[in-house]
């Protein structure tokens, strides 16, 4: 019975040692692809009150350079992944 616990699971080190399904570079991209989706929702509050101290102007910058960059690098998740 022993013998076939040790078959069976997978001790500690080979699953540490398995490689994992998805490597890092897809999860960042889909992780920027989704960011640069859920980003332009902050926008409308921020749009809404609107841009009138530089505390704002420049928060609204900040938002605007980050989507770009999630755009650019997450532009091609969909293809990446085979769908």
């Amino acid at each position: 019975m022993n013998q076939a616990d040790r078959t069976t699971r997978p001790s500690a080190e080979r699953r540490a040692a398995a490689p994992q399904k998805y490597p890092l570079s897809l999860r960042v991209r889909a992780l920027a692809f989704w960011s640069a989706i859920a980003l332009p929702i902050i926008y409308i509050p921020l749009l809404f009150t609107g841009l009138s101290t530089w505390v704002e102007t420049t928060m609204f910058l900040l938002l605007l350079g980050c989507n770009l960059v999630a755009l650019y690098v997450g532009h091609e998740h969909c293809q990446s992944n085979g769908r």
